[in-house]
């Protein structure tokens, strides 16, 4: 952000000091540190939170640190200006600077994301020739928020990430391989964590859930009825007609 320290200052009618009115910039005690000012500035002052720049005829520049702060955070400067004839006076400027923590967004398992099944793989109950892939399932960001579009490797397939023509985002799934079966488990799913970024820098993350569904085989159940005797005897009642 830039404003003008002399804004709402008079000079009276004297003017302001032919050198420049701004004579000196106090920084908060915590944190700051004075560091040598960029051309054409007369002051400078560094922390976590960002670097304000001061020039002597007043105008201003701050610059946050992206992520620098969880909530938000006054920031006090104390100025010094002189006018023609050597009068001072101190004003001080006030910043905030506010917390824009992205919060961070779900998309995927139990939410309609992405699915895929293992029979669309070859040798599948449900083979296809493009493989086991998801449908593209779109993310919805906030406004302002982007991510890098690229392929990601699972543990069991590719991820990948597109940017579409409409500047929104969407991915979809290729599994690479069967999955193992454990014991009843039909179902798995890769997830994958990517960072979001907004236009001041700041970050978040953004988890991209894929449900996986086994392609396991199932065995089918068998009702067995026995009337206490052994087979054999069985046998020889229906064969023969004795009774045991």
């Amino acid at each position: 952000m830039t404003g003008n320290l002399l804004e709402h200052a008079v000079s009276g009618a004297d003017g302001w000091s032919s050198g420049g009115a701004v004579v000196s910039v106090e920084a908060p005690a915590n944190g700051w540190t004075a560091v040598p000012p960029a051309s054409g500035y007369a002051f400078a002052f560094t922390s976590d939170a960002g670097t304000l720049s001061v020039k002597s005829s007043g105008e201003y520049s701050f610059v946050s640190n992206a992520d620098s702060v969880k909530t938000d955070t006054p920031l006090s400067f104390t100025f010094t200006v002189q006018d023609g004839d050597g009068d001072k006076v101190s004003n001080t400027l006030n910043l905030t600077v506010h917390d824009v923590t992205l919060s961070p967004i779900t998309v995927g398992e139990g939410s309609g994301g992405a699915t895929v099944y293992e029979a669309q793989l070859s040798g599948g109950t449900d083979a296809q020739a493009s493989g086991a892939l998801s449908a593209w399932t779109p993310v919805s960001l906030p406004e302002g928020q982007s991510l890098v579009p690229g392929e990601y490797k699972g543990a069991h397939g590719t991820f990948t990430v597109e940017q579409r023509a409409d500047g929104g985002y969407q991915y979809r799934y290729a599994l690479a391989s069967a999955l193992s079966t454990d014991g009843d488990r039909l179902q798995d799913a890769d997830t994958y964590t990517l960072t979001v970024h907004d236009t001041a820098g700041n970050t978040g993350v953004v988890t991209l859930t894929v449900d996986i569904v086994d392609d396991a085989s199932q065995g089918g159940g068998s009702d067995q009825h026995f009337d206490g005797r052994f087979p054999h005897d069985r046998e020889s009642a229906g064969a023969c007609g004795i009774r045991g």
